[in-house]
This record gives C-alpha cells, sequence and structure tokens, in this order.
C-alpha cells in the first residue's frame, strides 16, 4: 500500500506535508464519489425509476453499467 500512495525516492523526493496531503487528497476523492452515488440515486429515485426504497449502491451499480455500456 504504501508503494501506492509514495512516490519515487520517498521520502526524500517530497515535501513533508506530502503524507498529510495525499490523505485529505484521498479523502476528499472518496467524498465526491460517495455524493455521485447520492447524487445518482436521488435522481433516478426523482425520475421514477426503481422502487424509492432501492439502495445508494444499486444507483452506483447502474451508474456502472451506464459508463461502461455508453
Amino acid at each position: 500500500m504504501a508503494s501506492f500512495i509514495h512516490t519515487c525516492r520517498y521520502p526524500q523526493s517530497v515535501n513533508e506535508g506530502y503524507i498529510q496531503y495525499q490523505f485529505y487528497d484521498s479523502l476528499q476523492g472518496l467524498c465526491s464519489y460517495l455524493r455521485g452515488v447520492v447524487s445518482t440515486s436521488a435522481v433516478l429515485t426523482a425520475a421514477g425509476v426503481g422502487k424509492s426504497d432501492a439502495s445508494a449502491l444499486s444507483a452506483a451499480v447502474v451508474s456502472l453499467v451506464l459508463l461502461i455500456t455508453l
């Protein structure tokens, strides 16, 4: 996992605040993804697609299938 996050020759090649930056950047990416899942679920429910008690996970799967097939 560390090699996935760190740059080449870490820690000599980066500023001291890199790990903190990477943490918040990853957190922002996760929050952005979750916001998209919730938004897609709300739009699909409002459009009458599926049942209103369907989960946000099912909306994410529908969105993923649409992205793959288009």
